[in-house]
C-alpha cells in the first residue's frame, strides 16, 4: 500500500534553551516574546500564551534580532564547514519570509538593523569574518569588507546614524563608516591603551557618545565613540563569574548585565559601581 508521508505540524513547544546570546527578545509591541529553538523561531503572546512559529532555516539558529519598530525580524543560522549560512529577514506584521540572504559561510555571528530600518548589518563567524551591509527593502548587499584577522563577536549600528557601526573583536573595538555612494566600508580602531580583555558584546548609549563593551573577564569597558578612546573599566572592585555575556541600558543610563553564572546585575553609569 502507498503511504503518503506528511510533515508533522508543530502546534506547541515547551522549554527555552538559552544558548543564543541576546536570544530572548521582548518585541517592541510589549505583547510578544521571541526566541529561537533549534531551527525554529517561537513567537509567544504574553497574555494569551498562544504560540506561533517561523520556520525557514535548515539548521540551528545562531542569532536573532528585531528592528526598532518591530516591523522586521532577522535571524541567522549555523551550518556545516564550506556551506553557506542563511540569513532570513521576516515581515513580523504579515508573519512571512521577506528575504533569504546568502553570502556568509558556516555561521552568522551577529545581526543588527539600522535605526531607520533601511539597512541590516550582518557578521560572519570565525571561518567567514566578513561584515556585510544589506538593503532591507530589496534584500540586496550594498557593500562588505573583511572585519579583520581576529575573531569578531558582535556588531551594533549607532542609534542616530545609519552609516556608522561598532564592531567588537576578541581584543579590539572598531568604528566603521559606510560609504553608500562609493559602496565601501572602512574602519578605524579604538585606542584601548594597555587594556587586555577578551571582548564579547556591546551596547551604545542613546546619544552615540559612548559604547559599553562586556568582557569574558567579568567587567564592562566604557569607550568614547567621539574620541575613539578607552574611558574606564568597571564595576569597581567586582568581577562577575564566567564573564559578562549580555548588556543593556536603562532609561536613566544605568547598565544591566547578564553573566555566565546566571547573575543579573545593575551598574551605575555615573560612578560605575554595583547597585543593589
Amino acid at each position: 500500500e502507498d503511504i503518503t508521508q506528511q510533515e508533522l505540524k508543530l502546534t506547541a513547544v515547551i522549554g527555552f534553551k538559552g544558548d543564543v546570546v541576546d536570544g530572548l527578545i521582548l518585541h517592541p509591541d510589549n505583547e510578544h516574546l521571541i526566541y529561537p529553538l533549534g531551527s525554529t523561531i517561537v513567537v509567544r503572546h504574553i497574555i494569551s500564551r498562544s504560540q506561533k512559529f517561523l520556520r525557514g532555516h535548515d539548521n540551528n539558529i545562531s542569532v536573532i534580532t528585531t528592528s526598532n519598530s518591530g516591523k522586521y525580524l532577522a535571524s541567522g543560522q549555523m551550518t556545516h564547514m564550506g556551506f553557506q549560512a542563511d540569513i532570513i529577514i521576516w515581515d513580523f506584521e504579515k508573519f512571512e519570509l521577506l528575504h533569504r540572504l546568502k553570502l556568509h559561510k558556516v555561521l552568522v555571528q551577529s545581526l543588527c538593523f539600522s535605526s531607520n530600518e533601511q539597512y541590516l548589518a550582518s557578521l560572519g563567524g570565525q571561518d567567514d569574518n566578513r561584515l556585510v551591509i544589506w538593503e532591507v527593502a530589496s534584500g540586496k548587499p550594498v557593500c562588505g569588507n573583511s572585519s579583520g584577522s581576529d575573531k569578531t563577536n558582535a556588531i551594533k549600528f549607532y542609534n542616530n546614524s545609519d552609516d556608522q557601526i561598532v564592531s567588537v573583536h576578541d581584543q579590539k573595538v572598531k568604528i566603521w563608516k559606510i560609504d553608500f555612494v562609493g559602496r565601501k566600508l572602512g574602519s578605524i580602531p579604538v585606542n584601548l591603551g594597555n587594556l587586555k580583555r577578551t571582548l564579547q558584546n556591546v551596547v551604545i548609549d542613546p546619544t552615540d557618545n559612548f559604547a559599553y563593551v562586556c568582557t569574558k573577564t567579568g567587567d564592562v569597558v566604557e569607550v568614547s565613540l567621539e574620541k575613539c578612546i578607552y574611558k574606564r573599566l568597571g564595576p569597581i572592585k567586582k568581577l562577575f563569574s564566567l564573564g559578562v555575556t549580555c548588556i543593556s541600558l536603562l532609561i536613566n543610563g544605568d547598565i544591566i548585565v547578564g553573566c555566565g553564572d546566571g547573575t543579573i546585575a545593575k551598574i551605575g553609569h555615573k560612578d560605575f559601581k554595583l547597585k543593589r
